[in-house]
């Protein structure tokens, strides 16, 4: 049932010279999205649970720090993600449905998928040589989907691997994302083209 208007407070954002005490609290409406929680952190930003008040959906919000706002790099390398993967519709992969800012703070809308991700359940407990199996057929498949769009992720390894609930594996965190040009060329974006070659041929590697 979708939520009827109602006053929304103001933005609640608690601020520190720290990364890690950056928050937003609870409640907070960003736009037509109300924050519910937060689900993580790292480097290049924080993920938080939030609820789409127009669309009547559970959402998730990365936000790019305060501390990075004025980094014109750390800015480009955040925001990439959100039009390159926009376009891919594969059930492999954490779809993105917006980006914005915010009081100056950017973030990107993202496919809330309940779950873990590889890093946590390998910590846990191992995997079968079937749960392994089913977990990297997922992934390929994925990553074949954004190879036929021209994407390649850069960044595979198991914390950017989520399992859902009903047990699909999805591709998260395409920020250092390249794209490649019908011919195989890479487009005039910053980085090195050695670091894309060798980012590609781990991909097809793992896909083999």
């Amino acid at each position: 049932m979708r939520v009827q208007s109602q006053r929304r407070p103001i933005c609640d954002i608690v601020h520190s010279p720290t990364l890690s005490d950056t928050r937003i609290n609870e409640g907070t409406w960003i736009g037509k999205f109300r924050i519910v929680g937060e689900l993580g952190r790292g480097g290049m930003g924080v993920v938080y649970e939030a609820y789409d008040s127009v669309l009547d959906r559970p959402v998730a919000i990365k936000m790019l720090p305060r501390t990075l706002n004025h980094q014109p790099s750390a800015i480009q390398r955040f925001l990439q993600e959100a039009p390159s993967v926009a376009g891919i519709n594969h059930r492999n992969i954490v779809a993105v449905y917006d980006a914005d800012q915010f009081q100056g703070q950017h973030y990107i809308v993202l496919e809330l998928v309940r779950g873990l991700n590889l890093q946590d359940m390998i910590r846990t407990q191992p995997l079968s040589w079937i749960e392994a199996t089913h977990i990297l057929a997922d992934a390929c498949q994925g990553l074949a989907a954004a190879h036929e769009m021209g994407v390649v992720h850069r960044d595979i390894k198991p914390s950017n691997m989520i399992q859902s609930e009903s047990g699909c594996v999805k591709l998260a965190d395409f920020g250092l994302v390249r794209m490649l040009e019908p011919n195989g060329q890479r487009q005039t974006v910053s980085g090195c083209p050695m670091q894309l070659l060798r980012a590609t041929q781990t991909e097809q590697l793992i896909c083999r």
